[in-house]
């Protein structure tokens, strides 16, 4: 702990001492002391308060800025029971709706969870003076943790604010889609193949088409038409991509029946052209708060896979380890540029480049603007990889520790051995009450805008809809408050689920 007493000021209030024998107020007047230090504070939407102690100065952050959220950062929860025991101002802040006390250990978590960009379009940190003083060893990492928490923050909202729009679009329209009850026999006596579409996938087709009989192929999207050019016909396809040009995967349907598992913001037209083929279609959920939304309406509906990668390699690495594979063989997962190619040959890329090809831009310039257009870091003297891709091939590694599997890369193909798995190998889902779901959806969204919008923002529709926000927030480049962002949310969603 590192407060060691609590005196009585001058004004009589208390204030908290800390193991140095030092205040952490001032030993005269703690309030007015708060009222001069939070009177040079510029209005923000979010604060992060470096140091709780007695609590003035954020009992006087609030009082100034009372629609503001603010984190107040303690050392500990010793710490905090203790000032909150001996001090009537700590224990009135407590009470407060939009504060929150955290720790240095869980500032990280606690950023994510509060600092909701959608909801608040800026921030500040306010460093009271003796309590970083007093923690000066520990401060650096919390100084970091702070900013690599608003970072992720940063990427994430900006990953949202671009897809926001398109991610809402094809959850509704593929919820539309889930209509079928499906009860799917998955063959985990084989060794589970997944097919991602980098350029060593060449060198290693003549393998799969020696193995095919002991496989169970899951061809990711951009993969597909490559299998498909060599005679190779999967068992199954995954695809998480939201964007339109994802069609181009599903142009050239195969004449075998495979199992396609989409992910809900995959782009509904490619689903819609799957399903009009009458193929077995499954539904996964991952992250996005919509869906989960919709999971928790119909649980029955979906098939809980891991996409928070935002690669559909792992995506589909998930998929084979819950349906229960115990080996499962990864073809094409390069997470680099090799011998100075992107993907290997035979993805829609070559197709779409050929064609607007001309003579001072070939299909060659193409694909070298595809590979230069963000820094190239050297992984080999014939492999390179971006911070993106490389980005990935950690969260894979993340995902072989938190999965308690094993990994050996051999000849450009990764094996991995789950250690422990559900020996299921059958998929039950049931078709999704859509016009069920959309009336829910318009009845909550008429309570909500009756009542006080600041009151519902941990209501789950609400949340639901916090990544279209940020799509809204970024293409209106005006400044609109949350209800009225919340209201041009609420009429896209109604528009799309008539």
């Amino acid at each position: 702990m590192i407060f060691a007493d609590i005196v009585a000021s001058k004004s009589g209030l208390k204030i908290p001492i800390f193991s140095d024998g030092k205040p952490m107020h001032s030993k005269y007047d703690p309030e007015r002391e708060a009222k001069n230090s939070i009177s040079t504070i510029q209005k923000r939407d979010c604060f992060l308060v470096l140091g709780t102690g007695g609590a003035y100065h954020i009992k006087e952050l609030v009082r100034k800025y009372p629609d503001a959220m603010i984190l107040a950062v303690e050392k500990s929860q010793e710490d905090l029971d203790y000032l909150s025991k001996e001090i009537p101002c700590v224990k009135e802040i407590l009470s407060y709706k939009n504060v929150r006390i955290v720790f240095p250990e869980s500032i990280r978590t606690e950023l994510s969870k509060y600092f909701i960009p959608s909801l608040y379009s800026s921030f500040e940190v306010i460093k009271n003076t003796p309590w970083c003083l007093f923690n000066a060893q520990t401060l650096p990492q919390i100084t970091e943790s702070i900013n690599s928490s608003l970072r992720e923050i940063s990427q994430d909202f900006s990953t949202q604010s671009y897809f926001g729009k398109q991610w809402t679009k094809n959850i509704i329209q593929n919820l539309k889609h889930c209509k079928n009850n499906r009860k799917i026999k998955i063959q985990i006596e084989k060794t589970a193949a997944i097919i991602a579409a980098g350029p060593t996938l060449e060198k290693n087709i003549s393998r799969l088409k020696d193995e095919r009989s002991q496989l169970y192929i899951i061809a990711t999207d951009t993969a597909f038409k490559i299998l498909l050019k060599h005679g190779i016909y999967p068992d199954a396809v995954f695809s998480v991509d939201g964007q339109f040009v994802s069609i181009n995967h599903f142009l050239q349907t195969p004449e075998c029946s495979p199992l396609f598992i989409f992910e809900l913001t995959a782009n509904h037209n490619a689903v819609k052209k799957i399903t009009e083929k009458q193929y077995n279609v499954i539904f996964t959920v991952s992250g996005h708060p919509l869906e989960l939304l919709a999971k928790s309406r119909s649980p029955e509906s979906f098939f809980q896979n891991d996409s928070s990668s935002g690669t559909v390699t792992i995506a589909a690495v998930d998929f084979a380890l819950k349906t229960g594979f115990s080996k499962i063989l990864i073809f094409g997962a390069d997470f680099a540029y090799s011998n100075g190619k992107t993907y290997s040959s035979g993805t829609y890329l070559d197709d779409l480049y050929s064609m607007d090809q001309k003579k001072i831009r070939t299909q060659e310039t193409a694909f070298s603007a595809l590979m230069y257009r963000t820094e190239l870091q050297p992984v080999s003297e014939t492999k390179c990889t971006t911070a993106i891709l490389d980005s990935y091939r950690i969260a894979f590694e993340n995902w072989i520790l938190a999965n308690n599997a094993i990994s050996k890369k051999e000849n450009e193909i990764y094996t991995v051995i789950a250690e422990k798995t559900v020996k299921n190998g059958e998929i039950q889902t049931k078709g999704f009450d859509f016009n069920n779901f959309a009336n829910f959806l318009k009845s909550e969204i008429k309570i909500i805008l009756k009542g006080d919008i600041k009151e519902q923002l941990s209501n789950p529709v609400v949340v639901s809809i916090l990544p279209l926000i940020a799509y809204l927030k970024k293409q209106k480049q005006e400044t609109k408050s949350f209800e009225e962002y919340l209201k041009l949310a609420f009429s896209f969603i109604v528009r799309y689920t008539n």
